[in-house]
């Protein structure tokens, strides 16, 4: 089976739509993973890791040198999948555009330049990090383990 085999199957195993893998991969349209999915589009060497871990797997499964998927946190991943919308990305998404906004615009204020990465892949890696975070405060506030604290609290909204 080839990468992009793997991808497809395994995006299937935790029911995640193509827009969902999408927006956690931060690429803009469905129509990119679909394109992979496909073999048509081949993904960088710098997004396998990305990849694996948007999809509870091991680079090495994706890549073929594996025949055991991490399926660890497969349950994990379908109660996300389930309790998450589509609305839920493009909120985490926007709040991850206004987080690092604000850093930028705090690191001049005090003369510094924007937040710097050593390589794209790295803020990219950064922004997941934190969409991730995101998504795991409003699962876990709609599973009732943030009685203590509210999504709108917790952003500012």
């Amino acid at each position: 089976m080839q990468i992009h085999e793997r991808i497809k199957k395994r995006r299937e195993e935790l029911g995640l739509s193509q827009s969902a893998l999408a927006s956690m991969l931060d690429y803009k349209s469905d129509s990119t993973i679909a394109k992979i999915e496909k073999g048509i589009n081949d993904i960088p060497q710098a997004k396998i890791k990305s990849f694996a871990d948007a999809l509870d797997t091991t680079p090495s499964w994706l890549l073929g040198f594996d025949e055991e998927t991490n399926t660890s946190q497969l349950v994990d991943f379908k109660r996300n999948a389930e309790l998450l919308t589509d609305a839920d990305y493009k909120f985490a998404d926007a709040e991850v555009v206004k987080l690092m906004d604000a850093q930028n615009e705090m690191q001049a204020s005090y003369g510094g330049a924007d937040l710097a990465f050593e390589s794209i892949e790295d803020e990219e890696r950064f922004k997941a990090t934190i969409k991730q975070t995101i998504l795991n405060v409003i699962v876990h506030e709609r599973e009732g383990l943030l009685s203590h604290i509210s999504r709108s609290k917790w952003l500012n909204e």
